[in-house]
């Protein structure tokens, strides 16, 4: 009995042909996943010259990201741009989804004047006493990176401004956790430019950086670097 040439099954799963075997990765969402499954021998390794790897891998980076707005009277939504036209009301935006696992890289772009970004526990947004001191400003036309990495024991997060690692960052954050973005006056807006995975962490928290655990009383002139 004949095999059509064009299933190529000879061989087990050596014997796939390369269509089937990028349908295989379109299946996947994990990075760990895609990178061992790459790294299984020579032909699965070459898919990474197919032309339509590159597009592929961009589907499984990105997270495609809902946005929680208290009142659409408030906020101005324009595909990823996001703009307060309240004079009277301030606004949290929350992003779903939940970030539970992996690397998670979330960039935005400071169009105008937005002083706060974070993570909400629960969809509960809140602060702990005093304000930690030391990481950089960020102002309108700056870019802000937060890098949640929930591989690491404890999770961890970390702050980017304009690609510069901050010194303070937080350690010991929820297994579960959304991003929020807050716009307090008039004309304050940012656009999300990045939402996605990483297969591995770009934070080295090397010397001069300090460590803050989450849901502890904040003083900073008790830390110790």
């Amino acid at each position: 009995m004949s095999v059509p040439s064009e299933y190529n099954v000879i061989g087990g799963f050596l014997g796939l042909g390369q269509d089937i075997l990028l349908e295989v990765i379109r299946q996947i969402s994990e990075l760990r996943d895609l990178q061992q499954f790459l790294i299984i021998n020579t032909k699965t390794f070459r898919l990474k010259d197919h032309m339509h790897f590159q597009q592929i891998i961009k589907s499984i980076i990105n997270i495609d990201y809902i946005h929680q707005v208290p009142c659409l009277d408030d906020v101005s939504v324009n595909e990823d741009i996001f703009t307060n036209i309240s004079n009277v009301n301030v606004s949290s935006i929350l992003f779903e989804p939940i970030i539970d696992k992996g690397i998670v890289m979330v960039e935005i772009l400071n169009l105008k004047k937005i002083r706060a970004i974070g993570i909400a526990d629960n969809g509960w947004i809140y602060n702990i006493n005093d304000y930690v001191k030391g990481n950089s400003q960020f102002d309108s036309g700056d870019h802000v990176k937060m890098e949640l990495n929930m591989e690491n024991d404890p999770h961890s997060l970390t702050f980017f401004v304009n690609d510069v690692e901050q010194p303070h960052y937080v350690v010991g954050i929820p297994p579960e956790v959304r991003i929020w973005i807050f716009l307090e006056n008039i004309g304050e807006s940012f656009k999300i430019l990045k939402f996605q995975k990483l297969l591995n962490p770009v934070a080295q928290h090397g010397p001069g950086t300090q460590m803050w655990e989450w849901g502890k009383n904040w003083h900073q002139k008790k830390q110790q670097n």
